[in-house]
């Protein structure tokens, strides 16, 4: 639902971490994965996609700040008007993610 906000706590741990907010079963109308790469490819990045049944063009970005291994962080999804807009422990990724399917 537009002007709706979503908001999770995880423990960080390095690999991969995915939410997805589906619209009914097997139907994923966002996807967000944070991809840690590790310390030796120094690369952390957000992916943000629609369907994990069907992958489509991926938008990426980096991640606003560093987590560290077993500490808690925050997510914030903001569904606005025509996007999605995520926030890491208060803020704001560089990069939105356009709405694909409806919300209702």
């Amino acid at each position: 639902k537009k002007g709706f906000v979503i908001n999770a706590t995880f423990v960080y741990k390095r690999g991969k971490v995915t939410m997805n907010l589906m619209k009914s079963f097997k139907f994923c109308i966002f996807r967000l994965d944070l991809v840690d790469f590790g310390p030796s490819l120094h690369e952390s990045i957000i992916v943000m996609n629609a369907s994990p049944e069907k992958t489509e063009q991926e938008i990426r970005s980096e991640l606003p700040l560093q987590l560290r291994e077993g500490k808690m962080f925050h997510i914030t999804i903001h569904c606005e008007e025509a996007q999605f807009k995520v926030q890491i422990n208060g803020r704001f990724i560089d990069k939105s993610f356009p709405y694909r399917y409806p919300l209702e």
